[in-house]
């Protein structure tokens, strides 16, 4: 086997290694502006074998004589640590292509055009865009440590992550899965929910039951203030607490229905005694043993 080849492998001589290290060597600099990776004594002696390439200043005769063998695979290690690649990928083995091997330099080009576009589109450079904006707190009538919990304890912003729910039908093994997705395809599925409008609350006692029990959660849409009759809202009243109810009008003044009939209605009384800051939308917890009860 001649010197610098590899059994196995894309990479057959010392020049195809040479252009494959110094392409990720300048693809580094370009999404690192600004910085780069000194040339040192390995990479000098590969980019001997690189016509593009200019060294600062030219090596003497001697090292020239030294730099027509591939380096060890720890050097290559080193290196390929360094262009934050592997060595698979300096090798060109395959399965360890790096995406640009994937497509022509014309696609290449055609892409590089769509993101010029895009950039200037939709204003990319804007300095604004460094800056994070922060999901926006929802404040509740009371502080926590003022709160009263009556029917409920003191709101929080909902924050869940949302997984897609696969059906399933059943099977030999009693209940085999329809769809499968990879390990990739379920990552990119999630989905974060941080929504400050909808707060959630645990239910306290059992003035709603058995429509809603003691220690479920409900959601509460804090920009549906404006209920219909009959719908289940959360008002919260000066020196009594948070409660729980569907919204009514008894003798033009309205008024907070209970589920359980072993509680009265609750009649409201001047506006300035209450605060009525939501609609409850769903349960978004229910023990099991409590959903059967």
């Amino acid at each position: 086997m001649r010197s610098g080849e590899r059994r196995g492998g894309s990479v057959r001589d010392i020049a195809t290694l040479a252009k494959r290290v110094h392409e990720r060597w300048l693809a580094w600099r370009r999404r690192h502006v600004g910085m780069s990776i000194p040339v040192d004594d390995t990479l000098s002696r590969l980019f001997e074998h690189v016509p593009d390439y200019r060294p600062l200043r030219e090596r003497s005769p001697v090292r020239k004589e030294r730099a027509a063998k591939i380096p060890g695979v720890f050097k290559l290690q080193q290196v390929a640590d360094m262009l934050d690649t592997t060595v698979g990928d300096l090798l060109g083995e395959p399965g360890y292509e790096s995406p640009r091997d994937l497509v022509t330099n014309a696609q290449r080009r055609t892409l590089r055009e769509a993101m010029l576009i895009l950039r200037d589109l939709f204003d990319l450079d804007d300095q604004s865009l460094d800056t994070i904006d922060e999901p926006q707190q929802y404040r509740f009538a009371v502080s926590a440590s003022d709160f009263i919990e009556r029917d409920h304890d003191y709101p929080r912003t909902l924050h869940a992550w949302v997984v897609p729910e696969l059906s399933a039908a059943a099977g030999k093994s009693g209940a085999e899965s329809e769809v499968t997705l990879g390990s990739a395809q379920i990552l990119h599925s999630v989905r974060e929910v941080w929504d400050s409008r909808l707060q959630v609350v645990r239910v306290i006692g059992e003035s709603m039951s058995p429509e809603l029990r003691h220690g479920w959660k409900v959601l509460v849409d804090t920009e549906l203030t404006r209920p219909i009759p009959g719908a289940l809202v959360a008002v919260y009243l000066k020196d009594e607490g948070g409660i729980l109810g569907r919204w009514h009008f008894e003798d033009g003044r309205p008024s907070l229905r209970k589920t359980n009939p072993e509680f009265a209605t609750i009649i409201l009384g001047p506006p300035n005694e209450w605060t009525l800051w939501g609609t409850v939308t769903k349960v978004v917890e229910a023990p099991v043993a409590l959903r059967g009860a």
